[in-house]
């Protein structure tokens, strides 16, 4: 039985679709992976900027997403380390049918929750700061907007060690 594909389109400024799509016909190199979608995770401030037509390299239709959660179902000659059933993350779109490089994909960790796993994605926007700032542990940070990176980046400092005060221009 085929199973049909869909994925979520920004089709023009402020217009999606769920519209069905066929995957990638060619036969999976030796070092992909594919699956089905189990979760994936909208970001509130990229898509809802490419939603409404802010992203000046837009060409539509585009499929939006970079935080996909999949069951594998195939796997390349060469990939060892992942099996059909597993439960994989990648930056994958918002469809239904994921294929990326082994590279490019994370295993879950055994207990973690599909629908919470997305979610370090959301947590790498802020990480990458931990590298760059010449600020290190205990020192102040302010982190500005509360929004779940925001959030998130609050939490992550504080857990590294930084004197966090996080605050928000709402209320």
């Amino acid at each position: 039985m085929t199973q049909n594909h869909y994925a979520i389109h920004f089709t023009a400024t402020e217009q999606a679709q769920l519209v069905e799509t066929q995957p990638d016909p060619k036969p999976l190199g030796p070092h992909d992976v594919a699956g089905r979608m189990v979760k994936s995770l909208v970001s509130p401030g990229t898509e809802l900027a490419g939603y409404q037509g802010q992203w000046t390299y837009a060409r539509y239709p585009l499929t939006p997403g970079y935080a996909a959660i999949f069951r594998v179902t195939d796997v390349g000659s060469e990939v060892t380390d992942l099996k059909p059933g597993d439960l994989a993350f990648a930056m994958g779109g918002h469809q239904s049918y994921q294929r990326a490089r082994r590279e490019h994909v994370v295993p879950l960790p055994h207990g973690l929750a599909p629908e919470a796993a997305p979610f370090a994605r959301l947590m790498c926007v802020s990480m990458s700061t931990l590298t760059t700032t010449t600020a290190r542990p205990p020192a102040k940070v302010i982190v500005t907007g509360l929004g779940i990176v925001g959030h998130l980046a609050a939490k992550v400092f504080a857990s590294c060690g930084y004197d966090v005060l996080a605050v928000d221009p709402q209320e």
